[in-house]
C-alpha cells in the first residue's frame, strides 16, 4: 500500500444474511487480511453463522446494542442498559451510539459503512475518522429535509467522508437524490473469483435464478417465461435459488399448472457453486439491481446471461456479447432469447466464453482488491 498506512478497518455492516452485501463483508475481510489490515465488524444482526469466517481471519465483532422499542431507544453502553426517547430528528445521535463502543475498543484509522438500507447509518460519520458509505442498495428517494441538510454537513470540508457504490447508474442515483456530487462519489464494482473453465458437456438443461425470491426481483416474469418455455422445451428446468419471502404464493401456483418437476423455487442454498455448474443459462429478470452480484457469479461460471435492463445491469451484461437484456415484463422476448441460446450451441458458446472473459477482465477478486486499495486512499484525501 502507498501513502497513508492503514492498520485498521472497523466495518460497520448490514444485510449479513447469505446476499450480496455479506458476499462484499467476505471479499474485504479476505483482501484486508492480504494487505495485513486488521478488520473488525459492527452490526446488529445475528452473525452466528459467520463465526468460523470470523475465526479464520481474526475478525473481531461487535454487537450493536440499539434496539427501537415503541417510542423509545434501549442502549447497552459497556454494561449499563439506558433507555432514550426517539426523537426523529435525533437519527444521527442514536445512529452514532450504535457504534461507540466498538469505535472506542477498536481504535480504526478508517471506517466503512456496509449499508443495504438506503440513507441509513449516516450517524456513523460523525467518528472524525475518514469513513466511506458503501451503498448496495440502490437509493431510488429523495433524502428527508433533516437528512438532507445532514448529508451537506458530513460532506463538507470538515470531514473526509465518501460515497462509494458498484455502478456508475448507482452513482447518478445518489447524486440525483441525494444530491450529493459524482466528485466525491466512487464506483467500485463487485469482484468474484474465477472458477476453473468448464466443459460445456458438463452443463444440464437448467436455467438459474439465485437471489431471494420477492417482489422486486420479478418473479410474475420469471413465472410466465418459464411456463412458456417448458412447455415447448419439456427437458429443461427453471429452478429459483433463494429465501422464499413471498410465503409460496407461486408454489401452489406451479402446482396448478402441474409445473412442480420443471419450475422449482429451491430455497436457500448452501452448495450455490454446484448449482451454478449444473445450469446452463443464467435468467435475471428483476425490476432493479445496483449491479447483481449473482449475475457476476454466474458469469465467473460461463454462464450467458438473460437480464432485465434495469440499473447496474447492462454495465455487467453486454447486449448480443455476453447475453441478452430485456425489459422486466418483456416475457417475449425474455423466451426468444433463452430460445436462441438453447437452439444455436455456436452462439451458447461464443457467449458463455465472452461471460468468462469479461469477468476476468473486469469483475475478477484480483480487480475488486486494486479498487478496494485505491479506494482506502481516496478515502483520505480532503472533501473539496
Amino acid at each position: 500500500m502507498t501513502d497513508k498506512k492503514i492498520n485498521k478497518v472497523l466495518v460497520v455492516a448490514q444485510g449479513l444474511c447469505g446476499g450480496g452485501a455479506e458476499k462484499f463483508l467476505k471479499n474485504l475481510v479476505e483482501i484486508n487480511h492480504k494487505n495485513a489490515i486488521k478488520t473488525a465488524v459492527c452490526s446488529p444482526e445475528n452473525t452466528t453463522h459467520l463465526a468460523p469466517f470470523f475465526e479464520t481471519y481474526g475478525v473481531k465483532f461487535y454487537q450493536t446494542y440499539l434496539v427501537e422499542n415503541g417510542n423509545a431507544m434501549t442502549y447497552n453502553f459497556f454494561g449499563k442498559t439506558i433507555k432514550l426517547p426517539f426523537v426523529e430528528n435525533l437519527f444521527a445521535v442514536y445512529e452514532l451510539l450504535s457504534i461507540l463502543k466498538a469505535f472506542f475498543l477498536f481504535r480504526p484509522h478508517l471506517i466503512v459503512i456496509s449499508n443495504t438500507l438506503p440513507a441509513s447509518l449516516f450517524g456513523v460519520f460523525l467518528c472524525f475518522v475518514p469513513t466511506i458509505l458503501f451503498v448496495h442498495s440502490l437509493p431510488n428517494y429523495y433524502l428527508t429535509p433533516n437528512k438532507r441538510h445532514f448529508v451537506r454537513l458530513i460532506t463538507s470540508k470538515l470531514f473526509r467522508n465518501k460515497f462509494v457504490t458498484v455502478s456508475a447508474y448507482s452513482n447518478k442515483m445518489i447524486e440525483k437524490f441525494w444530491c450529493i456530487p459524482l466528485r466525491k462519489q466512487q464506483t467500485v464494482p463487485n469482484g468474484v473469483k474465477i472458477q476453473a473453465e468448464n466443459s460445456f458437456e458438463k452443463r444440464e438443461n437448467i436455467i438459474l435464478t439465485v437471489g431471494d425470491f420477492i417482489g422486486y426481483k420479478n418473479p410474475e416474469t420469471w413465472f410466465e417465461v418459464a411456463k412458456i418455455f417448458v412447455r415447448k422445451y419439456p427437458t429443461y428446468k427453471f429452478v429459483w435459488v433463494g429465501k422464499d419471502h413471498l410465503n409460496n404464493q407461486f408454489q401452489e401456483r406451479i402446482r396448478a399448472e402441474n409445473l412442480s418437476h420443471q419450475l422449482i423455487i429451491a430455497g436457500h442454498s448452501s452448495e450455490i457453486a454446484t448449482c451454478y455448474l449444473k445450469s446452463k443459462i443464467y435468467f435475471h429478470p428483476s425490476f432493479l439491481e445496483s449491479q447483481g452480484i449473482s449475475i457476476l457469479e454466474a458469469m465467473s461460471f460461463g454462464l450467458p446471461c438473460v437480464a432485465s435492463c434495469v440499473g447496474g445491469i447492462p454495465e455487467s451484461v453486454i447486449a448480443e456479447e455476453t447475453g441478452f437484456l430485456a425489459e422486466p415484463k418483456d416475457i417475449n422476448n425474455f423466451v426468444n432469447y433463452l430460445e436462441k441460446l438453447h437452439l444455436d450451441n455456436e452462439l451458447y458458446k461464443k457467449m458463455s466464453a465472452s461471460s468468462f472473459q469479461r469477468i476476468k477482465d473486469c469483475f475478477s477478486f484480483a480487480k475488486n482488491e486494486q479498487n478496494i486499495m485505491a479506494m482506502y486512499q481516496w478515502a483520505f484525501k480532503s472533501n473539496k
